[in-house]
């Protein structure tokens, strides 16, 4: 390939990516494909307005590491371009975390990447992943035993998630091979380092490089088209899988305390591909790192595992499993996941105290956020069967309601049911989590249980037929908000 249509391949990917005028950095190895990435890239920096910084890792793999920084360090001088290096010792890392050496040196690498694009201000970090590189990535996910999404391979523009941290990533040299790359560095001509730990085998990328594409492109010379049809093939699934995922979403999820509640039964009715999909965004949008096994093992827990069940994720997630939910979110001490409630007085004469219901209650037709709303009126409101709704008599009631958590001895002398009943067991029989209990806000009258709001209300503060003077209490988040029947 010639260098000006290397070059202008480059160019054309820029601009797909509506990169012109902003901040970029370039990872940049030293090898081949990243200093012809660099390179290409500061041959249109000018007239593509272009700030361009390189970037450069040492995983401290190899005792010549510290020569390759210094080596990034002057080609960037050579071009006129600043230069940042960071560091980490990725073998001390791997052992820390419990995992393998590449996805410690990958992850340190993209902390790194990360951090640097926020002190500089860069919209993106562009990476010299090659055609070559895509076929590797799309094999080494098949063995792995990956799914749809394993198969699409590495995107030209995407978003990661680091340390919470979105970062996006770019790649523009995925449309040309290893061979390119080369050709263009020997035309400049760029010495490129040679890393030797491209060719350990040690590494899983490395056998798939050197002993499974090569005898695999003998058996099919276009293997890097036939994959790409395949890539094609799955990401039209993953799409439509995503888009439907959309859609049924609300049905069947509610966001929690830092965690996805998932109503059960409707997740067992989902089609398998649906509750994947699923099951990977949950952990995706908290950034848990998770394989396609962990994901497996997700699925069969929230089909059949038993309430009180639960799966340990890396990095503190968990999958947790209650009688009628699915949760997924990391796991925290209980003196931070459970958030008691403040006592709060609730003004009589009317008005609004806002309300965050736990996860099991509000997936009773009302969301995680609402606000209490008080009115005094003339007469009730007929709406006995509204889980929502309470009508107090006001001779009946204290000067003021007051709403607080739960507290030891607390019981109702509920609706329905005759004499009191402990509110700890009016909590289980209503499937509300163990964590999610003290969350339950009550309205309480001279400290006796008005109303678990969204439960139960007390038989003898409501209002009856006759009342004239009525304190009218409902949840929602707008005045016509209507609620569910019990």
């Amino acid at each position: 390939m010639e260098t000006s249509r290397f070059v202008t391949i480059l160019e054309n990917a820029v601009r797909r990516q509506v990169l012109a005028g902003a901040g970029l950095l370039v990872g940049v190895s030293g090898g081949a494909d990243s200093l012809a990435l660099l390179h290409g890239l500061a041959q249109i920096a000018e007239p593509l307005d272009l700030r361009l910084v390189v970037a450069h890792f040492d995983h401290q793999l190899r005792p010549e590491s510290g020569a390759d920084a210094r080596f990034v360090e002057e080609v960037a001088r050579s071009l006129g371009l600043p230069a940042r290096i960071g560091s980490a010792d990725v073998v001390a890392l791997a052992r820390e975390r419990g995992m393998g050496i590449e996805e410690a040196a990958r992850q340190a690498r993209l902390r790194f990447f990360a951090e640097l694009a926020g002190e500089t201000g860069a919209a993106a970090v562009a990476l010299g992943h090659t055609r070559d590189d895509q076929v590797e990535s799309r094999l080494l996910h098949l063995v792995r035993g990956a799914g749809l999404r394993g198969l699409v391979g590495m995107a030209e523009d995407s978003t990661l998630m680091v340390d919470g941290q979105a970062i996006r990533v770019v790649r523009p040299l995925l449309a040309v091979g290893r061979a390119d790359t080369e050709a263009y560095c020997a035309a400049i001509p760029l010495q490129p380092r040679d890393d030797l730990t491209n060719r350990d085998l040690a590494f899983a990328r490395n056998r798939i490089r050197h002993a499974i594409v090569p005898p695999m492109r003998l058996l099919n010379p276009q293997l890097d088209d036939a994959i790409e049809r395949l890539a094609r093939s799955a990401r039209a699934a993953e799409e439509f899988v995503e888009a439907e995922l959309d859609r049924r979403l609300p049905e069947v999820v509610q966001m929690g305390y830092g965690e996805w509640v998932i109503r059960r039964q409707p997740f067992r009715d989902l089609p398998e591909a649906l509750k994947r999909a699923l099951v990977r965004r949950a952990a995706e949008a908290g950034g848990a790192q998770v394989g396609a096994e962990a994901i497996e093992t997700a699925l069969a827990a929230g089909d059949s595992w038993p309430a009180g069940s639960r799966l340990t994720w890396p990095n503190g997630w968990t999958v947790r499993i209650e009688h009628d939910w699915l949760r997924i979110g990391r796991d925290l001490p209980e003196s931070s996941a459970v958030e008691a409630l403040a006592t709060t007085e609730v003004p009589l004469a009317g008005g609004e105290v806002p309300l965050i219901l736990p996860p099991a209650l509000a997936g009773r037709s009302r969301p995680a956020g609402a606000v209490l709303r008080v009115r005094r009126r003339g007469r009730r409101c007929e709406r006995p069967r509204d889980r929502w709704h309470a009508d107090f008599d006001r001779t009946r009631v204290a000067e003021s309601l007051t709403m607080r958590g739960r507290r030891p001895g607390d019981r109702l002398a509920a609706e329905g049911l005759a004499g009191t009943k402990k509110l700890q067991d009016i909590l289980v029989d209503a499937h509300i989590p163990r964590d999610e209990r003290d969350r339950v806000p009550l309205l309480t009258s001279c400290n006796a249980v008005a109303w678990a709001i969204g439960l139960r209300r007390n038989r003898e503060l409501i209002a009856g037929p006759d009342c004239d003077d009525v304190i009218c209490c409902e949840v929602g988040e707008t005045a016509d908000d209507t609620g569910g029947e019990i």
